[in-house]
């Protein structure tokens, strides 16, 4: 990182990585699942930041026409979170493009989410109360409620993310109730939850404020585990797991769009300039990204999560959140062209295992 005054000047412009990440990521939606959704997604905002020199939403609208038009059906009865948010990018699109068809295909994932007995999760969420899910369910139901108005997208999220169970003392989630370790992306898919959540529910409501709460307490936690480098980790409180991508990526995603949008300090910006500086150079100018765990679903024990292998070069996972980070980092850097240096090294205070 390079700094000169107060003025931080990251080692790569957000804007010319998430160019190169579009190139690679969001040109394919076979099937239908949020690894591929987000990427569209990233290309759209990619195109909204590149207003008059790269309009990448006519590629867009031709990817998606066979779902949207029915001709390819998008899911099926055994259809979960990780699949209804392939279409992540719907209303997005529909902003761009004024076709309600558009507004119609995020309903009818959003619509899939169904109540279940007080203290349980909303169907087709894991009854576990997996953190994938506070992802899945945050950033669909916000959006259709914020689209279309329905007062049960509103009601369901709000109940949903105020009553997981799995977040520890320290403000740290589980990765479920049957998998008490913090894992990686398992908080940066909570941090992302909360973040869309709040970015889509109206703030007029009473329950918005404990959501935020709630979020900064998970934010906080976060931030005392970064690693030195900016990274963090695959296992968040133990310095000793390596140091993971997409944690870092989801999570400094939640960092810059609640800066951003205001619910978070802006004592928390040298925290997000640390993390895209480690991020971004793991991200090739070819699109390739390194450092990303394999997919992982719950592990029987913490050394199963510390040994999850990597992948480096072009991945779905990596690269759309990547995508992202970028494309929220690069409006957090037009709005703040005088961030403050983040100075030096700290010391981590991440609580240990409780």
């Amino acid at each position: 990182m390079s700094a000169s005054g107060n003025k931080w000047t990251p080692v790569k412009r957000p804007i010319e990585v998430a160019r190169a990440l579009a190139a690679r990521y969001g040109h394919t939606l076979s099937p239908v699942i949020y690894t591929q959704g987000v990427g569209i997604s990233g290309r759209l905002r990619v195109s909204a930041l590149d207003a008059g020199r790269h309009d990448l939403v006519p590629e867009v609208v031709a990817l998606v026409e066979p779902y949207v038009s029915g001709a390819k059906p998008m899911f099926d009865d055994k259809s979960a979170g990780a699949d209804l948010a392939g279409v992540v990018w719907a209303n997005e699109l529909a902003e761009r493009t004024h076709d309600t068809r558009h507004l119609q295909v995020l309903a009818q994932a959003a619509s899939r989410f169904v109540p279940r007995q007080t203290g349980a999760p909303p169907f087709p969420c894991d009854p576990d109360w997996r953190a994938e899910d506070l992802f899945f369910a945050g950033t669909l139901l916000g959006r259709a409620y914020a689209a279309t108005g329905g007062p049960e997208y509103r009601e369901i999220l709000f109940d949903f993310l105020l009553s997981v169970p799995t977040q520890r003392a320290d403000g740290l989630f589980m990765h479920a109730r049957s998998a008490p370790y913090v894992w990686g992306r398992g908080n940066g898919f909570s941090a992302l939850g909360f973040a869309e959540a709040l970015s889509y529910l109206p703030e007029g409501d009473p329950r918005w404020k404990p959501l935020q709460e709630r979020h900064r307490e998970h934010i906080a936690a976060l931030v005392k585990c970064q690693a030195d480098t900016g990274m963090f980790r695959q296992v968040m409180d133990m310095p000793a797991s390596y140091e993971e991508l997409s944690a870092t990526c989801m999570t400094g995603y939640a960092l810059a769009r609640g800066i951003r949008r205001g619910w978070l300090d802006a004592a928390l910006l040298p925290a997000v300039q640390r993390a895209w500086d480690a991020a971004s150079a793991r991200m090739g100018s070819d699109g390739s990204v390194r450092d990303v765990c394999v997919g992982t679903g719950v592990q029987a024990n913490l050394q199963a999560y510390l040994e999850r292998p990597t992948v480096s070069g072009f991945d779905d996972r990596g690269g759309g959140m990547a995508l992202w980070f970028a494309t929220e980092m690069e409006p957090l850097m037009r709005a703040r062209p005088q961030n403050p240096s983040p100075g030096g090294r700290r010391t981590p205070t991440c609580g240990g295992r409780g």
